[in-house]
């Protein structure tokens, strides 16, 4: 029977291995999303909404909230029954409902139940509320995934705008009668400002992206909403202090040119094993 160590760097790499692995897993742990939807968290009666929603007027009508809540919402189209916030600055017709059930069959609009729905010129902005960035404990990053249509193919058509707090357009573009469906709606990465626009964004509390449509007509709209916490800083911590683990360990063997006896790092001092 012999008895021997495992060599310096061996070791070394074995440490740097565990250690990285520890990190990264507890990356992995820290690592949440919180999702945000217009559709899943469309409120009827708080506007704006404790989820951050605001269903607002457009830039150039002053970007407040529209009118009330009514029961009928452009009943001529949609029948009486269809609940929504009608409009202010811009006429009553133009506010924002989430289709419902309500009886009446509309065979020209493209709008299932559970679509929510626009006439233009209006706006929806999303706030990140003080409650969500608390979960944070570092930098937050919201990613957003917006899809519009035309409600129905009459010829219409408009410009779409996505700011950012109203001060920076992120990107631009025009929404027809060729934009989509609600099966397949125009995804807002086909816009002016591209991908990128949509982020990641960093945020922090009272941060907010509006989605301006100013078409004159109605336009279904999906927008969805998703924060995380920068998920490459644990990654490069656990590299960094993975590479000054290996420094340490090399610079101690070449000083002792041999194996690695007791250099003060726990992981290592114990990595012995018995050969024959």
């Amino acid at each position: 029977m012999k008895r021997g160590r495992l060599p310096a760097l061996a070791r070394a790499a074995f440490g740097v291995a565990f250690l990285t692995g520890l990190l990264l897993k507890a990356d992995t742990q820290l690592v949440a999303a919180l999702i945000h939807n217009l559709a899943a968290e469309f409120d009827s009666i708080n506007n704006p909404s404790p989820e951050g929603w605001g269903y607002n007027e457009s830039i150039a009508n002053g970007a407040g909230p529209v009118g009330p809540f009514s029961a009928d919402w452009n009943s001529p189209d949609f029948g009486p029954g269809q609940p929504g916030y009608i409009g202010a600055a811009a006429g009553v017709h133009a506010g924002w409902a989430q289709r419902i059930d309500n009886g009446n069959t509309t065979p020209t609009f493209d709008d299932p139940i559970g679509t929510v729905m626009t006439h233009g010129p209006t706006s929806v902005a999303w706030q990140a509320p003080a409650s969500d960035v608390s979960l944070f404990s570092g930098p937050v990053f919201a990613t957003l995934d917006i899809g519009i249509w035309n409600l129905r193919n009459i010829g219409r058509s408009g410009t779409w705008n996505l700011w950012l707090n109203d001060a920076v357009l992120l990107s631009t573009g025009a929404v027809n009668d060729a934009s989509g469906t609600s099966a397949n709606p125009f995804d807002l990465a086909g816009g002016s400002g591209g991908a990128a626009a949509l982020g990641p964004h960093t945020i922090t509390t009272g941060d907010y992206f509006r989605l301006e449509i100013l078409e004159n007509d109605f336009v279904g709209v999906e927008f969805s909403v998703t924060l995380v916490p920068e998920p490459s800083s644990a990654k490069l911590l656990a590299i960094a202090v993975a590479c000054v683990a290996l420094c340490m360990t090399l610079k101690v063997s070449l000083r002792r040119r041999g194996p690695l006896a007791s250099t003060g790092i726990g992981c290592w001092k114990s990595a012995e094993f018995k050969h024959r």
